[in-house]
């Protein structure tokens, strides 16, 4: 599978300023490569050719897997704001999800490659020779790449060894590959066990720093990575902005249908799915799964129907979305509370520990929550707010309460954080947006079967028709 053709979906020079949140940036990411597949299609339909197995895998929110017949590619997509400068060895292992990257590895161990996807550059004063090895492209590098000599790999190996001993547990090392970790990366003494099993992990590892970021994906996309899509299928081009939101719709649907998989079961999937017995496959594969014939028929009918994919219907996946919609909460909020729910449930878990003191913390922390928004209520109804006024103020008061006036917790308040603990409080039914409850678990339910549909094979869908 080389670079997957990454070269080909580059997006403009002047691409334009359309921002974007982070999930809908992985989101977009995903179908981007989803869209390169199809494309190699194309090409071996008009050589002759019968396209082998080709599909994307939903693994988990910003992973996803590639199969492009007996190869496989396990990405992982990660966005750096400009402003933070470029990644450093720390910021790539555990922001950059490397480490990540590295533990999930083992759940495919047959994949052909594995690649982080990043819209930032390497700092190769820092990194040195890890862009010579694993880099896609020289574009956003700093400088060329050259070839790494003997020397120089076994210092980028040794290099990238200590500090995954830093981010050990985020790598989800072995007790024997963990021994020799020091106070500080250049402490650090892998052993034999890590440095063994690291050289062939870099060896398969692929650092696309040439991606889009969040102001330019969705603008660029349609344009760079659609637009040729459409004119190889002699449809009109000027159609590529809704057959753009169709198939990311599409891809949205299978990575929020997706919760965190079981040791194995990723490379089971993957080998279900690439297997010559395709009848009958688990509903659970079937949501995450989008093979190109699925892709293709995606854009058929964005290309007959144009209207209905230029704002994608996006089915409810969480409870609090049940309830803000309940509530009269527009679209924008909705998003913005899936995103900063998300962010706040990765900072409890990755902040929150067994020290003394934290649960308890936690604890003030959410009776004082709920305290505060019972205040703001209470305050709605003295002034006569109903109906979906009610839901609308609720939100965009709480929202907005100080976060000087909530106590400490194990780890800094944003106001981007107390959002997402107001939502992670009302998806766990301890907030409403409505004067009277309701079954919000009913209508999750409901949504989610309403989405199934657009998930099944070409195949299943003609058959109900």
């Amino acid at each position: 599978m080389d670079e997957l053709d990454l070269a080909e979906a580059q997006p403009p020079d002047d691409a334009g300023s359309r921002s974007l949140n982070k999930f809908a940036w992985q989101c977009s990411i995903a179908t981007r490569d989803l869209l390169i597949l199809l494309a190699r299609d194309i090409r071996d339909r008009e050589a002759g050719r019968q396209p082998p197995h080709r599909a994307l895998i939903s693994e988990y929110w910003e992973d996803w897997v590639l199969i492009d017949g007996d190869e496989t590619m396990l990405v992982s997509a990660k966005e750096r704001d400009l402003d933070q400068g470029p990644w450093e060895w720390t910021d790539l292992m555990e922001r950059g999800g490397v480490a990540h990257l590295y533990r999930n590895h083992r759940r495919l161990p047959g994949a052909s490659f594995w690649r982080l996807s990043t819209n930032n550059a390497l700092l190769r004063a820092k990194t040195g020779s890890l862009g010579d090895l694993c880099l896609v492209s020289d574009v956003a590098s700093g400088s060329p790449r050259s070839p790494v000599t003997t020397q120089q790999y076994t210092t980028v190996v040794h290099k990238f060894a200590q500090h995954l001993l830093i981010s050990g547990e985020r790598a989800g090392l072995t007790g024997e590959e963990a021994q020799g970790r020091g106070a500080r990366a250049q402490d650090c003494v892998p052993t034999g066990a890590l440095l063994s099993s690291v050289s062939p992990f870099l060896d398969k590892l692929r650092l696309d720093t040439n991606i889009p970021g969040r102001r330019d994906i969705d603008f660029s996309a349609p344009l760079s990575s659609v637009k040729p899509i459409l004119k190889a299928l002699k449809y009109p081009e000027e159609l590529s902005e809704p057959v753009w939101w169709a198939l990311r719709g599409f891809v949205e649907q299978s990575m929020t249908a997706s919760v965190p998989l079981e040791w194995g079961e990723l490379s089971e999937l993957v080998h279900l799915s690439n297997s010559r017995q395709r009848d009958g496959l688990p509903y659970d594969l079937l949501r995450r799964r989008i093979t190109t014939e699925q892709a293709r028929e995606q854009i058929d009918q964005a290309v007959t129907h144009p209207r209905r994919f230029l704002v994608p219907h996006r089915p409810h996946r969480h409870t609090v979305s049940v309830k803000m919609d309940a509530g009269g909460c527009g679209a924008n909020a909705i998003q913005r509370a899936k995103e900063d729910m998300k962010e706040w449930q990765d900072t409890v878990s990755a902040e929150v520990d067994d020290s003394p003191g934290n649960h308890a913390q936690m604890e003030v922390f959410a009776k004082e929550l709920r305290q505060h928004v019972d205040d703001v209520e209470y305050d709605l109804f003295n002034q006569g707010i109903s109906g979906k006024d009610f839901g609308r103020r609720l939100w965009g008061d709480s929202i907005r309460l100080p976060v000087d006036g909530f106590p400490s917790l194990p780890f800094p308040l944003t106001r981007s954080l107390l959002t997402g603990a107001i939502a992670d409080a009302s998806d766990h039914c301890r907030i409403w947006f409505t004067e009277e409850m309701f079954d919000a678990s009913g209508e999750l339910q409901r949504s989610g079967e309403a989405s199934i549909s657009a998930l099944a094979p070409p195949t299943a869908r003609g058959e109900e028709e």
